[in-house]
């Protein structure tokens, strides 16, 4: 029989991905989420003031509307 050598931190990593696999399978057969329309929205926007790569800021301009099944905005729907 041949001697195979695993490190400790090979064996943790192995244990761990094995776990969070039985955890993910464990609670994707329990969770559910449930959503519900609320609205639809419009603003008018400025051009985009892009800040670096990843951000960018939006001014909204005065004016837009809001519509949904318990809310509007006057002159909507």
């Amino acid at each position: 029989m041949k001697a195979v050598h695993i490190r400790g931190r090979t064996i943790a990593t192995i244990c761990g991905l094995l776990l969070c696999g039985a955890m993910t399978s464990a609670f994707a057969q329990t969770a559910q989420i449930k959503t519900e329309y609320l609205m639809t929205y419009l603003a008018p926007l400025d051009a985009p003031i892009a800040v670096d790569d990843a951000l960018q800021i939006f001014n909204v301009k005065p004016g837009g509307w809001v519509n949904g099944p318990k809310m509007s905005s006057p002159g909507v729907g």
